[in-house]
């Protein structure tokens, strides 16, 4: 098992604290704790535009670093190895 690379870890925690104060703020409004405020809308879009990409991206990247994939017998082989 190769080691992984710890700047993806912390992008990833990074990411996940997004989503948690995200949930967490929505959570807020509905219950009339906050006010729906400009502050509001910007953070929450930002959020959701940023952090699933965010997710995809690390896993492409980890994906691509540690799968060895030159043809086509080596995709079936990484194919059926995740069933």
């Amino acid at each position: 098992m190769n080691k992984k690379e710890m700047w993806i870890e912390y992008i990833k925690v990074f990411a996940c604290i997004l989503v948690a104060i995200g949930h967490f703020w929505q959570s807020m409004i509905p219950s009339n704790i906050l006010q729906e405020t400009d502050l509001y809308k910007w953070f929450i879009q930002t959020i959701y535009y940023f952090h699933v990409p965010l997710f995809f991206i690390c896993s492409g990247y980890l994906y691509q670093k540690y799968s060895r994939i030159d043809s086509f017998a080596d995709w079936r082989k990484n194919i059926l190895k995740k069933q």
